[in-house]
């Protein structure tokens, strides 16, 4: 179904800059990201979101610097953001000192206690959008959209072959070939 609020992904801060990768002395262009199934609209509202961002990573990589600096542009605009990680993983280090609120969420399905208990907090939380980073918090923000309603946006960081991407309300590619990969192999509606 169709969901109207706010959305500020991918915001200007992706559109045109460059970011300083942490461990390399090189930096990278950002290019603007191409947004599918668009069932998040924008509306002159503009209220702060509640934002839950799940990542599954634990070593630096793209995806958890693009969470992170995401996540802190999104709070500096007004949103609560909150970011569900893994335990010692290093986002969790590096948020410590950030204006977003840091969970630990393992993201495990089973026992499926683990799942009703964190859908449960989504609930009491009132999340307006979950927004997933990488393969495993993928399949967990499809499973709590289903648990709670709450709708997920997903960003297609890379490529690879999982089904289950139609089943967000909305994918974000990084990318022209990331888009047309997934429109392609995994069958994600435009």
């Amino acid at each position: 179904g169709n969901f109207s609020t706010t959305i500020l992904f991918p915001c200007p801060l992706v559109s045109h800059c460059t970011l300083r990768h942490p461990h390399r002395d090189r930096h990278c262009r950002l290019i603007p990201v191409r947004i599918f199934n668009s069932t998040l609209r924008m509306t002159e509202n503009r209220k702060p979101l509640k934002i839950l961002q799940l990542t599954s990573g634990t070593h630096v990589n793209g995806a958890l610097v693009h969470c992170k600096l995401l996540s802190s542009h999104l709070a500096s605009r007004g949103h609560q953001v909150t970011i569900g990680c893994r335990k010692n993983s290093w986002l969790w280090k590096e948020l410590a000192e950030q204006p977003v609120r840091v969970v630990t969420c393992q993201m495990k399905r089973w026992p499926l206690d683990n799942l009703t208990r964190f859908a449960n907090w989504i609930g009491r939380e009132k999340f307006d959008v979950l927004h997933t980073h990488m393969s495993s918090a993928h399949m967990f923000g499809i499973i709590m959209n289903r648990m709670t309603g709450v709708p997920v946006a997903a960003t297609a960081h890379c490529r690879h072959i999982q089904p289950w991407w139609r089943l967000n309300n909305v994918v974000i590619a990084n990318s022209e070939s990331t888009y047309r990969f997934h429109r392609r192999v995994n069958w994600v509606p435009n």
